[in-house]
């Protein structure tokens, strides 16, 4: 919650008070089953899919927002031993929706 105060054209003191939503990145209760091990990983992540929608490509983002790694399923691994050790978001793009999840490399 935060409060924010500003002057009109008559030099009134306004107060408003707003709750921000946007905390974090939560998936709707109807998202797709998709589980992504071992978590931490050294080099490779293994996805498992159990919904019906097929996943076109992966994106990789560091803890910065940068895209540092993307690409299509291989046999339903992806490699990441080209990431350094840390804290990603991976966001699987699906036909009709994505799915983010947090990862940690090690």
């Amino acid at each position: 919650m935060y409060v924010q105060s500003y002057y009109s054209r008559s030099y009134s003191h306004y107060l408003f008070k707003s709750i921000n939503p946007i905390l974090g990145v939560k998936q709707p209760i109807n998202s797709p089953d998709i589980r992504l091990y071992p978590i931490p990983a050294k080099s490779k992540i293994s996805v498992e899919n159990k919904s019906s929608l097929r996943i076109n490509q992966f994106v990789f983002y560091n803890q910065l927002g940068q895209k540092v790694l993307y690409g299509r399923l291989t046999d339903d691994l992806i490699d990441v031993s080209k990431l350094m050790p840390g804290l990603y978001i991976i966001e699987l793009e699906l036909e009709r929706t994505s799915v983010r999840k947090k990862v940690i490399i090690e």
